[in-house]
Order: structure tokens, then C-alpha cells, then sequence
């Protein structure tokens, strides 16, 4: 049973030869959000088969399989890999006067997504898991709660002309703390 009192993937696999058939239900059968198993298989191998058709290709992969690659891998990490701190990155507010940078404020997201996603030691939440918070006023610790994080940054972005303003804070335990204000110049 999951957080939610709902089946996991696993045990709603009958067989252990079952095939998961896209990002999502490999990502749900260890319980990590897709990005976690593209990079998994990039850097470390993760058994996930493509299918090629004319334009866009599928993937696949087979139960069996992904608990032969976890076994191998968990040797010595499995204690290390359970404390990863987990982060969620919300939706970057957009206070410029214009709602048409609303779509430059959603880029900024994705990038600070991105490049955090890429850091070692940390797990970092899908911007889908995020997203419907967007523009909510809600309580940080009731949505690290509800995302099961430890940290939660939130910011705003400011475009005016030539000039690019960025505010993040990090909330964790209580109070957020402000971890950057960067004035850019558009390039």
C-alpha cells in the first residue's frame, strides 16, 4: 500500500515478468518521478527498451528485470539512497504587469528544475507533481506535506524591458529562507 492507502505498482504487478509500459509506470514502479528514471537509465544503466516507429519511439520495460537492476545497484547504496533529501520546485510566480510572461516565468521553472535535477544527493520532484499548485496561496509545509518533500522553494520573476529579476526562498521546517536575488540583463 502507498502513502494514500491506494495499491502500490509493485503489488499490483501479478507477475514478475509484468511489462511497464511508459515513463510514468516505470517512474510509479519504484515510486520517483520520471526524470529520476531517465537520468537512472543515462547514468546508470537502468534496463528500459525502446520501441523505434516511423517518427517518436516508446519504452518499456519488465518488472524482473528493473528488481535484478535495483538488487545490483543497491549493494552498500540502499541506506544512502532512502535519506536523499527530496525537493519540490513550485511554479515561479510571474509579477510583471504582463500575462503574457506568464510562459517566461514557467521557463524559469523548468531551467531551475533542470539544473537541480542534475545535482547528486538530491532528489527533486516532477514540475507535473508541482503544478497544481500554481498560483494557490497555500501553507509550504501543507504542500511538502502533500508531496511528501523535505524542502519546497518558491519564487517570483520580474521581466521589465532589458531587465530579468529572479527571487528564490527555500522553506524548510518553519520559516522560508531566502537562498538567491539575482538581477540579470537579458541576453
Amino acid at each position: 500500500m502507498d502513502h494514500e492507502g491506494l495499491p502500490s505498482r509493485r503489488a499490483t504487478c501479478a507477475s514478475r515478468d509484468a511489462r511497464l509500459e511508459s515513463w510514468k509506470e516505470i517512474a510509479a514502479y519504484f515510486a520517483r518521478d520520471v526524470t529520476t528514471e531517465r537520468r537512472w537509465e543515462k547514468r546508470e544503466g537502468l534496463p528500459v527498451h525502446r520501441l523505434h516507429h516511423s517518427k517518436l519511439s516508446s519504452v518499456y520495460a519488465y518488472a524482473s528485470e528493473l528488481d535484478a537492476w535495483r538488487a545490483r545497484r543497491g549493494k552498500g547504496r540502499g541506506a544512502a539512497e532512502a535519506r536523499l533529501p527530496r525537493l519540490a520546485v513550485l511554479p515561479l510566480e510571474n509579477l510583471s504587469r504582463d500575462p503574457d510572461q506568464e510562459y517566461f516565468a514557467d521557463g524559469m521553472t523548468e531551467a531551475l528544475l533542470t539544473q537541480l535535477s542534475g545535482l547528486h544527493g538530491l532528489r527533486v520532484i516532477s514540475r507535473t507533481s508541482v503544478m497544481p499548485f500554481k498560483g494557490r496561496c497555500t501553507n509550504i509545509q501543507e504542500i511538502a506535506g502533500c508531496l511528501g518533500v523535505e524542502a519546497v522553494i518558491v519564487g517570483t520573476v520580474t521581466r521589465s524591458d532589458s531587465r530579468i529579476r529572479i527571487t528564490a526562498q527555500l522553506a524548510t521546517g518553519a520559516r522560508p529562507r531566502t537562498c538567491g536575488h539575482t538581477p540579470m540583463n537579458e541576453s
